[in-house]
């Protein structure tokens, strides 16, 4: 059977991470099949070309480029174009890790819907109006017309139900995190350290302004007291909205020598950054999933999260919530990650977060495509 597979999203840095991992598994897996991946002419970053260094093991694959480029794929998408990202390469089955309508004769075809945060009018989005329309317009329109959605979390597809009253079905595969989180051997100094974390992409969605304000009140409050307060880093890397945080941080006598900024960094140091900190802080006003919840835990590592959106049901009990809006409650939330009481969950964590990798989702949308092949088989008999 000949898989096509669309990887133009795996383009994106953060985002398309689970999903590069996922679609080496899925390779390994299908080990009788062939996929054929496919991306948009142009120049392929160099993670791009790391993960199909990495495929080299296999001889059940190869990568073909379609000759629309995702630039004119965009601007169709921006005047409303149904088949702005048709594809031209004859499958058995089409597989698209975002959203994305891959037109009519492709069929029968799966999308994955990440999020809604480029749909609804929220004003946390990282990307500008005109991407925004553009994307608004992609997601909805493969909303409507692809045969099959995958989503990344019960949270997005309980909003897409919302949002479009849909009543096509939506099946739910997690997103996963690399093996090396769990196979990672890394000596844990505490003592040295004394730190809460904060890594992904620097945006106005991420509420790192109201993680700040509060962080500041939890410091000017036990100014007086013994209380021994971890410092703060933020891992990621510069844009815009880095420099305005930077800014509010030199405005301030108490956050300026707490707060500590460091660029992203190779996987095995940040698994290091993340297992040797006391905390994950991780306060988002959106996510449709938030990978770095389950990053934490495979560390053992505390969580402090949001009560809304997909972080209670990825986080599972297992953090501590807080309301984003709210900064004395985002306050309350770091004191209790300085009680004792919340310490001790190492364990636990640890064993949710291996619900979660990068073989699980290959298994699981192995058995989607299985089930997809055999309704349709059946369809065609009929």
């Amino acid at each position: 059977m000949n898989i096509v597979v669309y990887i133009e999203s795996l383009k994106t840095f953060t985002s398309g991470m689970p999903h590069r991992g996922m679609l080496k598994e899925l390779i390994k897996i299908r080990n009788k099949d062939y996929f054929i991946l496919v991306l948009r002419k142009g120049v392929i970053p160099t993670y791009i070309e790391k993960m199909l260094g990495e495929f080299e093991d296999f001889n059940n694959w190869e990568l073909k480029t379609e000759k629309r480029s995702s630039q004119i794929s965009n601007l169709l998408a921006l005047f409303r174009i149904k088949n702005h990202c048709n594809l031209k390469i004859k499958g058995d089955i089409y597989l698209n890790m975002d959203a994305n309508y891959l037109g009519i004769k492709n069929s029968p075809q799966i999308i994955t819907v990440h999020d809604l945060s480029s749909v609804k009018k929220n004003k946390t989005s990282s990307i500008s109006f005109i991407k925004r329309a553009a994307r608004k317009f992609m997601i909805s329109n493969g909303i409507r017309h692809t045969d099959y959605i995958v989503t990344i979390s019960k949270f997005t597809k309980n909003d897409i139900l919302s949002y479009y009253k849909s009543l096509k079905p939506i099946t739910v595969i997690y997103n996963g995190i690399d093996s090396k989180w769990h196979n990672h051997i890394n000596i844990r100094n505490k003592s040295c350290n004394n730190y809460w974390i904060w890594y992904g992409g620097f945006s106005k969605r991420k509420n790192l302004k109201n993680l700040l304000l509060a962080y500041e009140q939890l410091i000017k409050e036990n100014e007086q007291t013994s209380l021994d307060i971890p410092n703060l880093r933020l891992i990621g890397n510069k844009n815009r909205y880095y420099h305005q945080i930077k800014g509010m941080i030199e405005k301030s006598t108490w956050l300026t020598n707490r707060v500590i900024f460091k660029n992203h960094m190779e996987l095995n140091n940040l698994i290091n950054e993340v297992a040797n900190s006391n905390g994950l802080l991780f306060p988002s006003l959106y996510e449709g999933f938030g990978l770095p919840v389950i990053e934490a835990f495979s560390q053992g590592v505390q969580v402090l999260t949001s009560n809304s959106s997909s972080l209670p049901e990825i986080s599972g009990g297992n953090a501590v919530l807080i309301d984003p809006c709210n900064i004395v409650d985002i306050k309350k939330g770091l004191n209790s990650l300085l009680n004792e009481e919340c310490i001790n969950k190492e364990r636990k964590v640890k064993e949710w977060s291996l619900k979660f990798l990068y073989k699980n989702s290959a298994q699981q949308y192995s058995e989607f495509i299985d089930l997809v092949i055999e309704e349709n088989n059946n369809n065609d008999q009929i």
